[in-house]
């Protein structure tokens, strides 16, 4: 007979965790379940937002690096990775967090695109050397909708440009994951992503209550439980696929949406 169960984490050490783009509701959401399974943090982000967040997890016991944003964004991920070695020793998981049309300030052009692509797997090819050396990892994409369903969500009086960049950026985040699953399986990291809904945060619940009564009522009656989903629910799919729990899961996307957009 075989007895199953969850395993432990290999090593003695704890997992030390990178999340990107950390600076809103979700991304301190996962900050916060992370840390109280015991992973060490690098939150990376706005320094402004994070560093009051992250004053409150060491305040409790918790090991946090923020490495915050310059002149022209995020640091980059060799910077972000360098100093999550220097600090800790070792990287474990890294969750890409999600990249936002409606926070870029351009036009949506294809060089903007490009970028939002080339973050995303500038910063997984950062860390992979480093969960190898450590005898794996995991990898989690954060998605909107778009990237997996045909959505009106991002598109605002009509104008689409906003819709076609995010869904271009998640579907291609979406496409990595399938494939750096299978590609980095021998190595054993695994890579999934989680796909967002309505979550209830600063950004979404200014467009909420931008939308009149009536979009309101019928984007709840195609959601199926009814109601907007919170950062913490999120923050639970994550810690699920960064941890020993789905270690049979991989190049595999969870819907985090309440029902929407299931068909």
């Amino acid at each position: 007979m075989i007895v199953s169960g969850q395993t432990a984490n290999p090593s003695a050490a704890p997992r030390v965790s990178i999340i990107t783009r950390c600076d809103d509701e979700i991304g301190i959401a996962i900050a916060w379940r992370l840390a109280r399974r015991g992973d060490d943090l690098v939150v990376c982000g706005e320094e402004d937002f994070l560093r009051p967040v992250a004053d409150e997890l060491v305040s409790q016991g918790y090991k946090v690096l923020v490495v915050g944003s310059n002149s022209r964004g995020l640091s980059g991920p060799a910077q972000v990775t360098e100093r999550a070695l220097a600090r800790y020793g070792r990287i474990d998981v890294l969750v890409n967090g999600l990249w936002s049309a409606v926070d870029e300030a351009s036009t949506h052009n294809g060089a903007d695109i490009t970028r939002g692509i080339q973050s995303l797997s500038e910063n997984i090819e950062a860390v992979v050397p480093h969960m190898s050396e450590v005898g794996g990892g995991q990898i989690v994409n954060l998605i909107s909708a778009a990237g997996r369903y045909r959505t009106s969500y991002f598109r605002e009086k009509g104008r689409g440009e906003r819709a076609v960049a995010q869904a271009t950026v998640d579907g291609a985040a979406f496409a990595l994951t399938r494939q750096l699953g299978l590609e980095l399986a021998p190595r054993k990291i695994r890579v999934n992503a989680v796909c967002i809904g309505w979550i209830r945060s600063a950004r979404a619940q200014r467009r909420w209550d931008a939308m009149s009564l009536a979009e309101q009522a019928c984007t709840l009656e195609e959601i199926s439980l009814g109601r907007l989903g919170e950062p913490h629910e999120v923050a639970a799919a994550v810690e699920f696929l960064s941890g020993d729990a789905s270690s049979y899961v991989t190049s595999n996307a969870i819907d985090v949406n309440g029902g929407w957009w299931m068909s």
